[in-house]
Order: C-alpha cells, then structure tokens, then sequence
C-alpha cells in the first residue's frame, strides 16, 4: 500500500484544499511527462477498436470511469468514439476541483460526473460495456477487491475492465533505492494480487519520460512535482534524504538534449467479464490463463543469481559487463528484478543486442532498475560486431529460437567469442519433446523452433564443454475452454514465431488427432514444457 491514507478515509474539512493543491501538483508532473499522452494515445485506439467490434447497430457505449479526474485521459477518447457511434458516459472521482475542470472542458460532450468514493458506488449505475481504473488504486485498501467488484458487479457480461497504473521502473525503483521510503503500490503488485484471486488480465506496457531538469534544480515546482510523485512534502522529510533522492535520481536520468529525463513505466492491464457467465454453481470456475512468464519465473528461481552477477569476472577496464542476447522487450529482466530486489542500483554494466531497436529501449529502461546501462548493437548476434572476450556473463534466454538452423553455429560462435575467459554464457531453450516444438511440427509439418538438442549437437561437434539444467512441468487448460486453448496453441507457440505473411492460413482453430488427444488428462489438457539451461564456460 502507498505512505498515505486512502482518499476516501480523508477528513471532509480538508477535501477542498487538499484537492485543489493535488489538482495542481498533478497538473505540473503531466506537464513535464509523457506518460498521460502515452496513456491517451493507448486507450483512444484500444477503446475504438472495441466500439467496432460492437457493430454499427449496437446500443450506445456504456463507459463508465473510476478516478476520472479533470478527464484529461478521458476527454479524448470520447471525443474519438462519440465522432463514430453513440457514447454515454460516466466519470467518478472525489476531487471536485479536477471534476470542475472536467464539467468546463467537456463542452458538447454529455457526461455525468459523480463525486463518488469508489467503496460507495452502487451498482445500478451499471452495467457498462467499459469500465476504467486510471491511476487511482493508490488511494484505497484493497486494491485487487476494488477492481473484483467492479469488474464483477459492474461490467456487462463479455464487458472489459481496464487498469492503468503506474510501473515498478521509474518512481517506485528509485524510491526503493532511499532508505526511509516506501514504494508505493504499482501495476506489478495489482498484477500479482489479482492472479492470486484467479483474474489474469493481459498486460501491456507504456514506456514514457519525465522530464526532471527543474526537480534535480530545486526549483519550488520541482520540488512540488517530486513530492508529488513519492507522495510526500519533502519541507517534512529529513535533509539527508532530499538529497539521496536527488542523488538517485541524477544517476538514473539520462540526458535528451540538454534535460535530464528519468524512463518511466505505465501498465495497462484489461480483463474481461466473464465471472458473470460462469459464477452459477452448475460452470466451472474461471480459469487462469497459462502465465506466458512462466519460464522466466523458473528460471530465476534456479540459480542465486546476485551472487552469479556479484562474482563474474570483470573485464580489461576493471568493470563487470553483461551481454543480454535477444534482449526483446525486457521480459526476463522484469522477471529478475522482482525476484531479487536487491540487485536495484548494482554496478554491473548492462548491454543489450536485438535486432529490433524499439525492444532495445524497452529491455533498457527495464536495465536500468538493476544496472548501469551502457552499449547496445541493434544486429543480429551472428552479425553484430562485438568485442572479443568482454563479457563475463553472456545469456541468450529465449532468444536464439528464431534463428535459421543453418546460422546458428555461426550465431554460437559469435556469442561464446564475445564470452570472457573465465566467464559463463547461459542459454534457455524448449528441448525438441516440449510442446512449442513439437506442436509447430504436427501443424506446419516442419520444423519452426531452434531446441536446445540443436545447440547441444554444435557444442557436441565443436567438443565444447557444457552443463545442463532441466526445468520441466506442466501447462493446463481446461478441455472446455476452446477460446483458451486457441489462444495457448496459436499465441503461446506457434504464433509466437517469426513465421512469413499468410503462413497461417487455413490452418485448423486447433489441431485433431491421437497427438492432440494424447495431451489430453481427463478434463484438462496438459502441454509438457521440457526446459534446458545449458551453461558454457569461457576459455575453451
């Protein structure tokens, strides 16, 4: 929970002043970041795509919004969707300074705002085909339960619920690094909540910059604007703390023509309402979607990883460099730095390769939470020009299965030349029985994914020596969830490759026959995933 008190529990003497000083402190840190257009942008094109699914027929779009605000993120959205359909609208929040705002700028657009708190809506205002969360679930008790109700009592059945909230990278990792202060809630730990009450909602994430030139100058609307962001009134805090945040934040921004520019992360994350549907005691209960970080989760837990980073050798100029191959999006770096906290504000030098720069950035500013950033190559690995013998730790987790088989001994030996001598290389890949590879096999009718076999029968050929770890479980699904088992087959395997425009074409919605039926135990479906950690030393 954040280090104050939830809005709803504050004394009504103050509301007007209290909220009028949040309205503008507010106003001043959305000035000086992107992270509310990134939001507006995101949820005008995701809000229009839902309205046209609907059809040209269907009865006006229900929205309803939880902590509205002045309606910045709001008021453009309905502006897009009320230019093509029918919308009614209806805004909530406790600050009647932002909701004045809000009833100026709407002008034309009819909206019904309530100075509401969210514990006392009730729930024959709905339903609604769309409900939002927007960087409220700060302010009250029970996050997860929040969200619970009004996805269950007031979304319509096959409606949607959408939270955007704050991520762990930005504020929360740099209040994590000064002692003294509390991090507040973010979009991991509602993540984490609502998985542990069977709700998996999709995640997607928003990567923004705030600008922090005048907070790190000292300026009264940068000293506003950062204790805003901690929520805090740094007048109260002690000196020695001021100024490590200062210091904290001065090494985590970077520099963008001229302005210091701290990375920050936005979470969206959108569940449907299905607890309507199968909530009678005669359906089953709602399933949880198969966890497509389930592997980087195993594969933090099996090694003691602050201590294998702590002790990699350090390279010519004295410094510790890691080489994350196939960086992607930063997924796995996620997966790491909320298992091992303590490696925030470490030393090791970070580098990324990815043949996709946009994933280059993203996978950075997740680095940044545990390293120091430095080079990145936006190549291939079998192409990139990199420095030989400078990494004491090179791993390649999930990363090397697209490469074309006949180019990657090439890719290997570019990656262990990179290795330094007594360094370690560490690669995660399915081997050829786990369900990504065979399953690519009985519907394409050919082989997609790079194993770990193949990489094993390179090293085995070139007599490198090598360890293995093996990782194996389960997935499950339901037999009856057709749309589940859809998704699981074509996003979680097979479409997760890099295959050409049109290759799924007239391909079956799910695949038949006794190879199909033998994942099959019982009532369930259970797809065994059969992991390899192999790990080269260097020096060979």
């Amino acid at each position: 929970m954040p280090p104050h008190e939830p809005l709803a529990t504050i004394n009504p003497v103050d509301h007007g002043a209290r909220h009028r000083r949040y309205h503008d402190a507010y106003a001043l840190r959305r000035e000086r970041s992107t992270m509310a257009r990134a939001a507006v942008d995101w949820l005008v094109w995701t809000a229009a795509s839902w309205q046209a699914e609907r059809g040209p027929d269907a009865s006006p779009m229900r929205i309803l919004s939880v902590g509205c605000g002045d309606g910045n993120l709001d008021l453009p959205m309905l502006q897009t969707l009320s230019d093509v359909a029918p919308v009614a609208y209806t805004g909530v929040d406790v600050n009647e300074a932002s909701l004045e705002v809000f009833r100026r700028s709407a002008d034309a657009i009819p909206v019904t705002l309530l100075s509401t708190p969210v514990e006392h809506l009730d729930p024959e205002l709905g339903p609604f085909d769309l409900v939002i969360v927007s960087h409220m679930l700060y302010y009250v008790e029970q996050p997860a339960q929040v969200v619970e109700r009004l996805l269950c009592e007031f979304t319509r059945t096959d409606g949607r619920l959408v939270v955007i909230h704050s991520g762990r990278n930005g504020i929360p990792a740099l209040m994590a690094a000064v002692p003294g202060l509390t991090p507040f809630l973010t979009a991991e730990d509602i993540v984490d909540d609502l998985t542990a009450r069977h709700l998996r909602p999709a995640v997607h994430w928003l990567h923004t910059e705030l600008d922090a030139t005048d907070v790190l100058g000292d300026s009264p609307e940068g000293r506003a604007v950062l204790g805003f962001c901690i929520e805090a009134d740094l007048d109260t805090l002690p000196a020695a703390t001021v100024t490590q945040l200062q210091t904290e934040l001065t090494r985590r921004c970077g520099v963008v023509q001229g302005r210091r520019v701290l990375t920050e992360e936005v979470g969206t994350l959108t569940l449907h309402n299905h607890l309507r549907a199968t909530s009678t005691p005669t359906q089953p209960p709602p399933w949880p979607k198969v966890d497509p970080l389930e592997d980087y989760h195993r594969l933090a837990e099996a090694f003691a990883w602050p201590e294998r980073l702590a002790t990699m050798p350090a390279s010519n100029d004295g410094q510790m460099h890691l080489l994350d191959v196939g960086c992607g999006t930063g997924r796995w770096l996620r997966v790491l730095a909320s298992t091992f906290p303590e490696l925030a504000g470490g030393t090791v030098r970070y580098h990324a390769l990815d043949p996709v720069a946009t994933a280059i950035a993203a996978a950075n500013t997740v680095a940044a939470t545990m390293f120091e950033v430095d080079r990145s190559w936006n190549d291939f690995v079998q192409q990139a020009a990199l420095p030989a013998g400078h990494f004491g730790l090179v791993w390649a987790v999930h990363s090397l299965y697209g490469i074309p088989a006949e180019e990657l001994p090439g890719a290997l030996e570019a990656l262990l030349a990179a290795l330094h001598p007594h360094g370690t290389a560490v690669i995660a890949l399915p081997d050829a029985s786990s369900f990504y590879i065979q399953a690519a096999q009985q519907l394409l009718g050919h082989t997609v994914f790079v194993s770990a076999d193949d990489v094993r029968r390179v090293l085995d050929g070139w007599n490198r020596p090598y360890q293995r770890r093996h990782m194996d479980y389960h997935e499950c699904i339901p037999a009856h969830d057709a749309s589940a088992l859809q998704h699981y087959v074509w996003m979680e395997s097979i479409g997760n490759t890099f295959l050409p425009s049109g290759a799924h074409d007239n391909l079956p919605e799910l695949p038949e026959g006794p190879w199909w039926e033998s994942h099959r135990q019982g009532d369930t479906f259970a797809f065994a995933q059969h992991i390899e950690v192999i790990l080269i030393p260097g020096g060979q």
